[in-house]
């Protein structure tokens, strides 16, 4: 697909901001950890294990088993920390010591990165096939080889 011209945030530090937090959302983990606490309110990281686990296992999750993400949980801590920490989620306190996680939503981003997964695709196939298709009309050009595509990414730059 050809590139087209599109309005960057002005700040260096910006744009190292957007690129840094997409690398991060995009991991499979990390990824399937945003598509769970999307949808919710927010979870604990043991109802974040439980949901990750009652979802049929994402592709994405796979990578950690489940036996270690429930025995060792410092692999799904560190993944939390890393989405905090671009304040792609954000955690509190509830009852004095109970940690729970939810997806931060800003009022005023300046990017929005919209990964759907190979399940996401597969379970929206009619869907998907519309919007390749009218990406397609916009870009003037067939996306190309289209049965293998298994992840896509969309970034929304915001002034």
């Amino acid at each position: 697909m050809k590139k087209t011209s599109s309005h960057h945030p002005k700040s260096p530090a910006q744009r190292e901001y957007i690129a840094e937090a997409t690398k991060v959302a995009a991991h499979p983990v990390r990824s399937a950890i945003l598509e769970t606490l999307r949808g919710e309110l927010p979870l604990t990281s043991r109802e974040l294990v439980e949901k990750l686990e009652d979802r049929g296992s994402p592709e994405a999750i796979r990578e950690l088993p489940y036996e270690e993400l429930k025995q060792k949980r410092y692999n799904l801590y560190h993944h939390l920390e890393l989405l905090e920490n671009l304040d792609l989620i954000r955690s509190e306190r509830i009852d004095g010591k109970t940690k729970v996680y939810r997806v931060n939503r800003p009022s005023h981003p300046l990017a929005t990165v919209v990964i759907l997964s190979e399940r996401q695709i597969n379970e929206n196939l009619e869907e998907f096939f519309r919007f390749r298709e009218v990406l397609e009309e916009i870009e003037g050009e067939r996306v190309p080889t289209p049965e293998k595509i298994k992840r896509v990414e969309i970034t929304f730059h915001y002034e």
